[in-house]
């Protein structure tokens, strides 16, 4: 292979939305420090994470970019990231009170019980 790519490792692109868009991220993300295109990226990730409602919390993401060549560390940051912009997105799409069933499922999912 030449040009570009050469040297690097592309991984398969994978079949599952969220796994694609994943995939989308970490193929051109610039690893050393991260542009705004790659921010959008990873943002547009977590977007059709929640859109599918994938169950992956941050150590499956954090796992899931080391295995896709990032290093532990920023694989863990981003993996906190993806779980905080997931808990937004849960309490910014639901109206409910502290004591709901939803509540009670999302703080004891590594939420921050909110009380």
């Amino acid at each position: 292979m030449q040009g570009l790519w050469a040297g690097w490792r592309i991984p398969p692109k994978p079949k599952r939305p969220a796994d694609i868009a994943l995939w989308r991220f970490a193929v051109v993300a610039n690893r050393s420090s991260l542009s705004g295109r790659d921010w959008e990226r990873f943002y547009g990730f977590i977007s059709v994470a929640a859109q599918y409602r994938v169950g992956w919390d941050q150590d499956d993401v954090a796992r899931r970019l080391t295995e896709l060549d990032f290093s532990e560390e920023l694989a863990k940051e981003l993996g906190e990231i993806y779980w905080h912009c997931r808990c937004v997105l849960f309490v910014r799409g639901r109206y409910y009170s502290f004591g709901s069933y939803e509540h009670n499922k999302w703080s004891n999912s590594r939420g921050i019980p909110l009380t």
